[in-house]
């Protein structure tokens, strides 16, 4: 079973807390009653989380995968991440969600009409069940940040180290987290380059996980991208940042 408890959230119409996973919370607000039909989901936002989900780490993210089941479900999905695990105090996201901010609004028609889109219904039928973000913030001042970088995951990871601090006469032994051993990333103008550099990472990223792709596939790519692309540009232009792209597709 899964308990959920009604909770008041400042700026939230209806919100509750859920004793599950991301993914569980994502699922039963959209395949239950419990908005009693008062809530129709257009973009479906996750996070902001603390610390960061770059290169590796996106394949176990909590945050992601609630972002990943809101496509499965027909969504659009957004997974917001804050590169500071120690960040717990409200203030530490305000300009993280300063930025994020404008994402969500994009695809909420904000900055539309653009490259043939005229209102957010033809944009988001577009993208519907597509479209997978995975948006990675510095820990900046929002001054600092230099803007929007739509780019590729990179194979950046920290690997836990642990100890042995009991063991027990039954066998039972406890372990505690003794170090962590940090995978530098590789790859040229990365997520994780992006972010340690002072941008913005945006990574579209795919459903299949397959080492190879369609043609079908690959068509879809090319028509989500020829989507998202004008629309961060022209967003970013709208709040005074710069934009960048480092991403292509095959022919």
């Amino acid at each position: 079973p899964i308990k959920v408890e009604r909770r008041v959230v400042q700026g939230s119409e209806l919100s509750y807390a859920v004793d599950g996973t991301p993914a569980d919370c994502l699922a039963l607000a959209i395949n239950s009653n419990l908005f009693h039909g008062q809530a129709i989901f257009d973009v479906v936002v996750s996070g902001i989380n603390r610390s960061e989900n770059l290169g590796w780490h996106s394949h176990y993210s909590g945050t992601l995968a609630a972002a990943r089941q809101a496509v499965f479900l027909g969504k659009i999905g957004i997974a917001f991440s804050l590169d500071n695990f120690r960040a717990k105090q409200i203030s530490e996201y305000e300009a993280a969600a300063r930025l994020a901010v404008p994402i969500v609004q994009a695809f909420l028609g904000k900055f539309l009409p653009v490259n043939g889109f005229t209102n957010n219904q033809e944009l988001r039928q577009s993208l519907l069940g597509k479209l997978l973000l995975n948006v990675n913030i510095p820990n900046q001042p929002y001054d600092s940040i230099k803007g929007y970088f739509l780019t590729t995951q990179g194979n950046s990871c920290n690997f836990s180290q642990y100890r042995v601090v009991e063991e027990f006469s039954d066998g039972e032994i406890t372990f505690k987290a003794s170090g962590v051993v940090h995978q530098e990333d590789t790859c040229e103008e990365s997520d994780y380059w992006a972010v340690k550099q002072g941008w913005v990472s945006i990574v579209p990223l795919s459903l299949s996980q397959s080492m190879t792709r369609s043609e079908q596939e690959k068509r879809e790519d090319k028509i989500v991208l020829g989507a998202i692309i004008p629309l961060l540009k022209q967003m970013s232009n709208a709040v005074g940042k710069q934009f960048k792209i480092n991403i292509g597709l095959e022919n």
